[in-house]
């Protein structure tokens, strides 16, 4: 069985759902927003204060699916997500919001697997996160076949934006 976009969208929704009202004590109600992306590329581009995690992921089929998912969460996305229950505030260190953040990534990984797992795609092989906290900017050289960008919402306020991209064997 070949990984296709559609079962890495409803893993990760499943999983970034199960992380918010775990982490955060919020309970995402709404449908994320989708979007099906045109670009043939992903461009990681992050400014100081925006926390952005890269997983990559890949299946060994008749021949290699490799894909990847970008995390970012935004200063005040980040506030919205910890002050309650991690103390996360515009006085926070870096440190500890990268440790906040890096934790909250490394769990919707975990559950992100679990969810592949669940559809059967036990050979899929899933990296742990890259987290980066700093200006940066970076162009993966993957040959993007699909791409979709999920925006995570919580009664109007968008909390996060994930954007996953595959390219696939054929």
């Amino acid at each position: 069985m070949t990984l296709n976009i559609i079962d890495i969208a409803s893993s990760l929704m499943r999983s970034v759902n199960q992380t918010v009202f775990a982490m955060s004590e919020i309970a995402l109600r709404e449908m994320p927003a989708v979007a099906n992306e045109p670009v043939p590329f992903i461009s990681i581009k992050g400014q100081r204060g925006t926390f952005l995690s890269i997983i990559h992921f890949s299946q060994k089929d008749k021949k290699w699916t490799k894909g990847v998912i970008v995390i970012t969460l935004l200063p005040e996305q980040i506030q919205k997500l910890f002050s309650k229950n991690h103390g996360i505030s515009t006085g926070s260190t870096d440190a500890d919001i990268m440790d906040v953040c890096g934790e909250f990534c490394n769990v919707v990984e975990g559950g992100f697997k679990k969810e592949l797992l669940t559809l059967g795609f036990a050979e899929v092989m899933v990296e742990p996160p890259e987290s980066h906290f700093k200006e940066m900017s970076k162009k993966l050289e993957l040959m993007i076949h699909n791409k979709y960008q999920l925006t995570f919402n919580h009664q109007g306020v968008e909390l996060l934006q994930a954007e996953m991209a595959m390219e696939s064997p054929d």
